[in-house]
């Protein structure tokens, strides 16, 4: 497949994760990839309320700290981005 053939969507993978600090310190990482990171997970009613709620407490306690996301697989955030 070239750069240019745009993949079906049961093709194409997603990643997300949150990470932060709490006050107290501690470190919080989840990833929260829908099923086999496969694109279609990402319409399912149960896996958006999953990610609002992980969005919601990641604005809620990590006090701007870490990350919150979802991309493609090909995007990932290294160490030394965060």
């Amino acid at each position: 497949m070239s750069g240019n053939e745009i993949k079906s969507s049961n093709e194409i993978k997603v990643h997300s994760e949150i990470e932060y600090t709490r006050a107290d310190g501690q470190s919080v990482h989840s990833d929260l990839c829908p099923r086999n990171c496969n694109h279609d997970g990402l319409l399912h009613e149960e896996y958006k309320a999953h990610i609002h709620a992980a969005l919601d407490e990641w604005l809620s306690k990590s006090n701007g700290s870490g990350y919150f996301y979802i991309a493609s697989h090909h995007y990932h955030i290294s160490h030394s981005q965060k």
